[in-house]
């Protein structure tokens, strides 16, 4: 978690000690540093999470949703990985983690895949076609639609709704997690209609 509910604290505690109160400067100083430390704990980030996001729903409850596709939503990119060869660039661990689950259901239920992701910054590749490239290639699973134009999770939704609907597509099964920097475990939500 960023360390601004610290800092917050630290900053009281230069309030007091300007006030002459040495002791709740102490007190809060003490709280901020405790609050760094267990707020960094992966078991912390692990409880917070689970608020966040509800264990993933099973294969026959896809079924009975009756969805007409699923879309993976990338999750970032690696962009110096040398062991791919020189200048490489592949899937960060999110998008690596939602690429595994979404084959995983892709071969359960048969349902054809969109992959989104566009160019966050100039001179790279789109997201998506590092996330197809690694269904194709290493977990044998080959998207239908691989969406490039967006920018943002706003943008994913439009242009993946409008490659569906063109299709008479209207209910998918989005595979994604609740947070872009930490994977507990990766999710998938029904929408459409």
């Amino acid at each position: 978690m960023p360390p601004g509910h610290s800092a917050l604290l630290w900053l009281l505690a230069l309030v007091w000690l300007l006030r002459g109160r040495p002791t709740g400067a102490v007190l809060m100083t003490v709280a901020g540093i405790v609050s760094v430390v267990v707020f960094s704990l992966p078991v912390t980030a692990g409880a917070l999470l689970r608020g966040l996001q509800p264990e993933p729903v099973s294969v026959a409850e896809i079924e009975q949703w009756q969805p007409g596709a699923l879309v993976l939503l990338s999750g970032g990119r690696r962009l110096h990985a040398p062991e791919f060869g020189v200048d490489a660039e592949t899937v960060n661990d999110r998008s690596l983690h939602r690429a595994r689950y979404a084959a995983w259901l892709q071969r359960r239920t048969g349902l054809p895949l969109l992959v989104t992701g566009g160019i966050v910054l100039e001179g790279e590749r789109a997201e998506a076609e590092l996330v197809a490239e690694v269904l194709r290639e290493e977990l044998g699973v080959a998207p239908r639609w691989v969406e490039t134009g967006s920018r943002t999770t706003a943008e994913n939704a439009r242009l993946s709704a409008a490659l569906l609907a063109a299709e008479g597509i209207s209910r998918v099964v989005l595979v994604t997690s609740a947070t872009h920097r930490s994977e507990e475990h990766t999710s998938v939500r029904g929408a459409g209609d």
